[in-house]
């Protein structure tokens, strides 16, 4: 698989995860703020999930369902397991936090690492990371 394809498959593999996550953490929330903000996130992350599926479709690959699968799973996991210390706004804004960071922060290795892929796919990744950051700090306010 080629360098864009790769990149590709990682910015549907970390829209995938952050579409499961948010879910979970929707179903957590009591707070009607924050429930929108999570909410118009998990329809980023879909439509984001929805171009990268398009384009590795495109390319005749098909997108990486298991492996997203497998994350998710282990993320709600963990997050069911900090929940039953505390689910309060800011315990929840807490663990969106530090998973939009590691996507984040995976985003910008995987557009430095393949460097080789389409332009646009890695401006894509750029961008997506810069909504991570922008998405952190919306989440800041219910610390």
């Amino acid at each position: 698989m080629n360098q864009t394809n790769r990149l590709l498959s990682e910015i549907y593999k970390t829209a995938s995860v952050g579409r499961d996550t948010i879910s979970a953490v929707i179903n957590a929330a009591d707070d009607a703020e924050m429930i929108h903000e999570l909410s118009m996130k998990r329809a980023e992350y879909r439509d984001i999930k929805t171009v990268a599926a398009k384009n590795l479709a495109r390319n005749g690959i098909r997108p990486p369902h298991h492996s997203a699968e497998g994350i998710s799973a282990m993320a709600k996991t963990s997050m069911k397991m900090h929940l039953m210390k505390r689910d309060d706004p800011s315990a929840l804004a807490k663990m969106v936090i530090q998973g939009n960071t590691m996507a984040m922060i995976g985003l910008i290795r995987d557009a430095n690492r393949y460097s080789k892929a389409d332009e646009a796919v890695i401006d894509q990744a750029r961008n997506f990371a810069k909504s991570e950051q922008k998405f952190i700090n919306k989440m800041k306010q219910f610390l």
